[in-house]
């Protein structure tokens, strides 16, 4: 669950940054499987930013780069001034035996597919 909980938090970082920061009018949230690997990315059409000269203060991209090493993940930055943001957040996953469309993160973390609804009668 905790391992689920900080990749939902480097996206929810990651969106608030887009909010607070980027003064975008499209944001693109991209999820995919790919490779044994979920792929997230956030990107926007805002102002961007110069990662290398974002303010140390700040701990967001830095809570996000240490949530993905905690998971053995990648989170890339890529960003210019006038050019918009994206962030890539990049985790293995395990699927799950006999079934190609539930995946989970890790093999310490079940997940179960959602019972089907029972038709109304």
């Amino acid at each position: 669950m905790a391992r689920r909980r900080n990749l939902f938090l480097a996206v929810k970082e990651a969106l608030n940054n887009v909010i607070k920061h980027s003064g975008a009018s499209e944001v693109l949230l991209q999820l995919k499987v790919e490779k044994n690997a979920l792929k997230v990315a956030v990107e926007d059409n805002g102002k961007g930013f110069e990662p290398a000269a974002a303010d140390p203060g700040r701990h967001g991209l830095s809570n996000m780069a240490q949530r993905l090493h905690d998971l053995a993940g990648q989170c890339r930055v890529r960003s210019q001034p006038g050019a918009g943001c994206r962030v890539e957040l990049e985790v293995k996953v395990v699927p799950l035996s006999g079934q190609s469309v539930w995946w989970r993160l890790f093999r310490s973390a079940p997940v179960s597919p959602p019972k089907a609804k029972e038709p109304r009668t």
